[in-house]
């Protein structure tokens, strides 16, 4: 009887102790997801682009967040939330993004037709 109370009471502490390590562990990540998050979004502020899409994803099944694949983007992609910018929705493959460092305007064009011209704030 008492050896099942000592089993009893080190599993309880080592499930508490792995508790804690879990939800410390959700937070650091957490953290690091957000500063990545702020990089990409830096990157594309200063970032100047007159490029092709080559590729649209949607992130999740059920959610307005969609990637959109540059060609030759340094970070390849920018994730966009279709909800906020409906206007997204006419961009297809081999458009042209036109973007100037330091602005978060964008220009899509097809061909020798402006398509959309957006204020354009990235999710990640």
């Amino acid at each position: 009887m008492r050896t099942l109370k000592i089993i009893l009471i080190i599993g309880f502490l080592v499930a508490m102790a792995y508790g804690i390590y879990s939800c410390l562990l959700s937070r650091r990540i957490h953290k690091m997801s957000e500063r990545s998050a702020a990089i990409a979004k830096e990157r594309f502020f200063k970032a100047k682009l007159n490029d092709t899409i080559n590729r649209i994803d949607q992130i999740y099944q059920d959610s307005c967040d969609y990637s959109f694949w540059i060609k030759n983007y340094s970070m390849d992609y920018v994730v966009a939330d279709l909800c906020k910018y409906p206007g997204l929705k006419q961009i297809e493959i081999g458009d042209k993004i036109l973007k100037d460092s330091n602005s978060i305007e964008c220009t899509f064009i097809k061909g020798d037709s402006i398509k959309a011209v957006l204020q354009l704030e990235i999710e990640y």
